[in-house]
């Protein structure tokens, strides 16, 4: 079929995007709900420093370093050679969210990744990790910036399927039926209005 509004390969980078922010969030919620509890037994505080790693390192897939494989900065590129008008994604709707300001961003980013390098990623010696001392970062920005991407894909999905109705039968709608907003609801999670999505 010619004239597609997606092709396939944007197709499969919006579905791996989309559930890597996905899984990011929810890791994100279910840290919090356990971090909730007065005291924990040992294998809630491993689980919960496992749901820190993993929405720590899927966050850095998507807002680490521009040259990450599937990096937000790549993709939006996309939108430039659609057949149909489409708002792009930019730095300015990630700070929006956040409400930090570039150089807070660039202070906020930097940790997260320092986090990940030296603690989830490759495990530095306690040492190492002392002197660096990379501090834990806020889940609220990584849960901000997140779902306003997750937001931005959604809406191009949507803006696709407007175009070319044979999408209705691909695989994405059914992943992208699950929804962020879902998993923020059930855990009464204070969220800002980047978390609700228009169907």
């Amino acid at each position: 079929m010619t004239n597609m509004p997606l092709s396939d390969n944007q197709l499969q980078v919006m579905t791996t995007q989309r559930q890597i922010i996905y899984n990011c969030v929810r890791s994100c919620v279910y840290f919090r709900k356990i971090s909730r509890q007065v005291s924990l037994d040992e294998p809630y505080i491993h689980i919960k420093n496992v749901l820190a790693s993993d929405a720590v390192l899927g966050w850095a897939k998507i807002f680490g370093n521009n040259k990450e494989k599937h990096h937000w900065s790549d993709f939006v590129k996309c939108v430039d050679t659609l057949p149909f008008k489409y708002e792009s994604f930019n730095s300015e709707k990630i700070l929006k969210a956040t409400k930090f300001t570039i150089d807070e961003w660039d202070d906020y980013r930097n940790n997260v990744l320092a986090c990940r390098d030296k603690i989830f990623a490759h495990t530095d010696s306690y040492k190492e990790i002392k002197d660096q001392n990379p501090i834990f970062p806020d889940l609220s920005a990584i849960i901000y910036s997140a779902s306003c991407y997750y937001s931005w894909l959604f809406g191009l999905w949507n803006a696709a399927r407007e175009k070319e109705p044979l999408y209705k039968h691909k695989r994405v709608q059914n992943n992208f039926s699950k929804n962020i907003d879902d998993e923020i609801k059930k855990f009464n999670l204070e969220a800002n209005t980047y978390l609700s999505f228009e169907r």
